[in-house]
């Protein structure tokens, strides 16, 4: 098979493929109707030895679990081998190769989740950029979850769409169950302190001496565990909220910053404007969808 180029649902940016085979069965209903959380795409593909798939920027977290052969994953510079019964999760926005590795094949499958309540989730239960690659000790109950989107993706279908959200949040809930480990105690209570108080001003030496630590080990805690700090934690949460209550409702920028724990609308904006590269009024007027960046041809 030739090499070519296109653009997906995977990629904002266009994509290099060479010798790749598969079906790939995609619907982007939650992404133009701002759903919390969906699985955007599936696919089932066989890779040759001299098979690869390049990504300039993901606007999907990615799912890749390899059923026979090998996986091999280049991100910036690293190189990640996925074997059968493991599954590799791939941030958003980041450039990678997917290739065949040591076996020479891969007969895989893979999905994608977008939405704004997808990457802290995935935070919340233990994932971050340093360790996304897991074991499975129950493969089968995870391949039968994706198998289970490409009917649901492929026929389009408005009455599935609770079915296919339950889905995205089945699968993560799944890949938590079969870890080995569980997110630290303590950074659950934190979480859970941040959530009940988005609205407020909270300091963290405040958080660490409801949890009986100091706050330096609080911001140990959060760095080797979710590979931030308690602060960036924060403030994605706040965001998040903001993100929901800018394309959810029609309260004034100045209350929504209230809101979400501002109480300088120009600082809330600056923050906004410094993440997702608009103002929180452009944000709203876009209905939640970020504009591609100047470069994009897509």
């Amino acid at each position: 098979m030739a090499e070519y180029r296109g653009s997906e649902l995977y990629s904002f940016l266009r994509f290099d493929q060479k010798n790749g085979r598969g079906v790939v069965e995609g619907w982007d209903y939650g992404r133009t109707h701002s759903l919390p959380v969906w699985p955007e795409f599936v696919s089932r593909q066989y890779y040759l030895g001299n098979t690869y798939f390049r990504h300039g920027c993901t606007s999907s977290v990615a799912f890749e679990f390899p059923l026979e052969g090998d996986l091999l994953i280049e991100r910036e510079d690293r190189k990640i081998l996925v074997k059968p019964g493991m599954v590799c999760i791939l941030p958003l926005g980041e450039a990678n190769v997917l290739r065949s590795g040591p076996a020479g094949f891969c007969w895989k499958l893979s999905f994608g989740l977008c939405g704004r309540l997808v990457e802290p989730f995935l935070i919340a239960l233990g994932f971050n950029g340093k360790n996304n690659v897991l074991e499975l000790n129950e493969p089968g109950r995870l391949q039968a979850l994706i198998e289970a989107l490409f009917p649901l993706l492929r026929d389009k279908k408005e009455t599935d769409i609770p079915e296919l959200a339950a889905l995205a949040v089945k699968l993560m809930t799944e890949l938590h169950r079969q870890r080995p480990q569980t997110p630290h105690p303590l950074i659950a209570d934190a979480i859970r302190m941040f959530e009940f108080n988005l609205g407020n001003p909270i300091e963290l030496a405040t958080v660490a001496g409801e949890l009986g630590i100091s706050e330096q080990k609080l911001i140990r805690l959060f760095k080797h565990h979710l590979g931030m700090t308690p602060k960036a934690f924060l403030i994605d949460l706040r965001m998040r909220k903001a993100e929901a209550l800018l394309t959810g409702s029609a309260r004034p920028v100045n209350e929504i910053a209230q809101a979400c724990g501002y109480f300088s609308p120009r600082c809330f904006s600056r923050e906004f404007r410094r993440r997702h590269g608009v103002s929180p009024l452009e944000f709203r007027r876009g209905g939640g969808r970020l504009s591609p960046e100047p470069n994009d041809p897509s």
